[in-house]
């Protein structure tokens, strides 16, 4: 047989089985008539579904009396559907080659696109089609009585969580958990991206990282990794007062001094951009992790308000981390609204379009730094982590030790390396 005759075959067994079985066949398969490349087939596959939904009769008899059906074509399928018992296959069959038209019209519809739209709406517009042609998924019935080794993988998972640089911090929030959403939230300059970047060298130990910094660039960026993990300071290095042992150390040391981080730089992203580029890391050799640095310098669809678009980033962001079953983490502006205060201390409130934020984030974390009341410069000395909401967990306020010439944020309480 060619393809189309064990198409042929297929869409007539399964509609042969419905009947064979008065409808008993439909719990076990999990197509409809959309999959059916023959519209007649299909049309008599969802008039079979719709009467068994609603308690009516679906025997090869009564589907005979029906006024305007095919006889010969209901005779024929009925013929066809002896092997009921195996009637998986033959849905198996039907949506398989359904999915294949889908994926072609898919292909036919994004040639045909106009070149006036960008690769960011190309992008976006490609995601969508796929997601509809997929289609959803039917869900597998699952007793808890068989499903106990999976709870108990999924209760130890903890495992698997990567462990941040503070101790402290692991002990409230367990450690970054795959398929969650981290928000950050600060001030400008208070040390957001040194707080991503210390997590970032976490992850880096387990995959690559994909790292979104739509603010500063790449060689900037790299410069606190450098600092991070040598004696060489961030000052000597943005000053250009290396010295040739400074030099030699970062080249001899590249793994440490580099670790597999990408550092995505472009200026303007959306979620189509970090999508991509996370699965190409992926692609690379395994993903760990997804920073974004930072939310509100995303790039929205023109005519959108500010809070539309984070609104639609952050949800984004958080199904991007169920896809890719990661930890997302990304960072956040806070509004002016914490220096009104006495203590400065921000609020879940004070994060800009914080609505959706708060909804979507597992954990929110607000970052502070206290200022000097007569000069108003930053404390150089603690940094202050305000675990604002935790969905799997405990909330609180933990202090750490800032070292912003090495761009880091250390826990007095980790131990000390050897």
């Amino acid at each position: 047989m060619n393809d189309t005759n064990d198409i042929q075959w297929a869409e007539l067994a399964v509609t042969g089985a419905v009947m064979h079985t008065q409808g008993r066949a439909l719990d076990r398969i999990a197509v409809t008539g959309r999959d059916f490349r023959d519209k007649r087939h299909g049309d008599v596959f969802d008039l079979l579904r719709l009467r068994h939904e609603q308690g009516l009769p679906v025997d090869h008899i009564t589907m005979l009396t029906i006024p305007g059906i095919d006889i010969a074509y209901v005779d024929q399928a009925y013929e066809a559907g002896w092997a009921h018992a195996v009637v998986e296959t033959h849905a198996e069959t039907v949506a398989t080659h359904a999915l294949r038209r889908r994926l072609h019209d898919v292909g036919l519809r994004l040639q045909s696109i106009g070149g006036d739209v960008d690769q960011a709406q190309i992008r976006e517009l490609a995601y969508g089609l796929l997601d509809d042609a997929m289609g959803a998924t039917a869900s597998k019935v699952a007793y808890l009585e068989d499903i106990v080794e999976e709870t108990v993988q999924y209760m130890t998972e903890q495992a698997q969580f990567v462990p941040t640089p503070w101790p402290k911090l692991n002990q409230m929030i367990g450690g970054l958990r795959p398929g969650a959403l981290y928000v950050f939230g600060a001030r400008p300059g208070v040390g957001k991206t040194v707080v991503a970047q210390n997590l970032a060298q976490c992850l880096a130990q387990h995959g690559g990282v994909s790292f979104s910094s739509l603010e500063m660039g790449r060689y900037e960026l790299h410069q606190r990794f450098i600092a991070a993990n040598s004696d060489i300071t961030l000052y000597r290095m943005k000053n250009g007062r290396l010295t040739e042992r400074d030099v030699d150390t970062i080249r001899t040391n590249r793994t440490r001094v580099s670790p597999r981080v990408a550092i995505d730089d472009r200026s303007s992203v959306g979620l189509a951009e970090i999508r991509q580029h996370a699965r190409q890391v992926a692609h690379d050799g395994g993903l760990s992790g997804i920073i974004v640095d930072y939310l509100q310098l995303m790039e929205g669809a023109p005519g959108t308000s500010r809070q539309e678009t984070v609104a639609s980033f952050s949800r984004g962001l958080k199904i991007l981390a169920r896809d890719l079953h990661v930890p997302v983490i990304a960072l956040s502006q806070l509004n002016r609204n914490s220096e009104a205060t006495l203590s400065g201390q921000p609020k879940l409130s004070d994060l800009r379009e914080s609505g959706a934020i708060e909804q979507d984030a597992d954990l929110v974390v607000l970052l502070h730094r206290e200022r000097d009341p007569q000069t108003q410069t930053l404390n150089e000395f603690d940094i202050t982590l305000d675990v604002a909401k935790n969905r799997h967990g405990e909330t609180g306020i933990i202090r750490l030790q800032w070292d912003g010439t090495h761009s880091q944020v250390t826990d007095p309480s980790a131990p000390r390396a050897a």
